[in-house]
């Protein structure tokens, strides 16, 4: 297959950070860490499962809210980051462009 010659040929950029698995990665190792500390231990366990079962319907309302909210706040986070990667990349290329031309 011939390439076109009035195709401009595309200049690989350098591979991009993935911030959203970085976050996200974090997230869930804190969970997991926070989860076998509290199951690595009985008296821990008790406690818990003792607390769940004495929360009230609108504490755990209250509680599933929060954990959504956390979840969202995450969300937005790594959307922050994300969108400051390809705004830094734009500006980037930008400067470059510029700087050639």
């Amino acid at each position: 297959m011939v390439a076109d010659a009035a195709t401009p040929a595309c200049t690989p950029d350098a591979p991009r950070t993935r911030w959203a698995a970085i976050i996200w990665g974090a997230v869930f190792a804190a969970t997991a860490a926070l989860a076998l500390w509290v199951t690595v231990s009985p008296d821990r366990r008790a406690a818990l499962a003792d607390w769940t079962v004495s929360l009230s319907p609108t504490a755990a309302v209250a509680y599933l809210v929060l954990v959504v909210g956390a979840v969202a706040l995450v969300a937005g986070v790594v959307g922050v980051a994300r969108r400051a990667q390809r705004t830094f990349a734009r500006s980037r290329s930008g400067s470059v462009s510029d700087a050639e031309a």
